[in-house]
């Protein structure tokens, strides 16, 4: 492991709230939901352009249903997958080093290189870390303590991912509990 200093040591308390933030932005960022959103979009300017009040009604209706649905079902699944969490797998040291992420808890210790990961993105409340394609792992930058800190695990990421990152723009105001 590298000195201390070239880490960041990230100690989380994850809450629902976490956990609800980065499956609502893992849902509205997949290409199937905005091509989804599009696709009806496309349909209602096309009712209105040939004046078909039916090419209207009804893409809006199932449009209005499913944005208000989506958010449903993502409130939903989240309270039950954060019920079934045991309170040590809520508690998480992660510990950022250029060689590798390791995370804590009271019972498990784990590293693991960057090379485990398929690619990191950085959204506006947590940076999350891709094991597969549809799991990840979230990391709240709440937890995170300093500017200094934060821009750390930017570097790091960056470095290790390459291209494979997405991470916000530098200059964003850092986001409040």
């Amino acid at each position: 492991m590298n000195d201390l200093q070239d880490q960041v040591i990230v100690p989380v308390q994850m809450e629902e709230i976490d956990l609800r933030r980065a499956n609502f932005w893992f849902v509205v960022n997949q290409p199937s939901f905005k091509g989804f959103l599009i696709l009806f979009l496309l349909v209602v300017i096309a009712g209105f352009v040939v004046n078909e009040s039916l090419l209207i009604i009804l893409p809006a209706l199932t449009l209005a249903t499913f944005l208000l649905v989506t958010p449903l079902v993502v409130y939903f699944n989240t309270k039950r997958i954060f019920s079934d969490l045991k309170d040590f797998q809520k508690d998480v040291v992660f510990t950022f080093s250029d060689a590798e992420l390791e995370s804590n808890n009271e019972r498990a210790h784990g590293n693991a290189g960057w090379d485990s990961y398929i690619k990191a993105v950085e959204s506006k409340h947590s940076f999350n870390l891709f094991i597969q394609r549809r799991l990840f792992i979230v990391v709240p930058k709440r937890f995170i303590k300093s500017s200094s800190d934060l821009n750390r695990v930017r570097e790091i990421l960056k470095n290790n991912f390459g291209d494979k990152v997405k991470l916000q723009n530098r200059s964003a105001k850092r986001s409040k509990k």
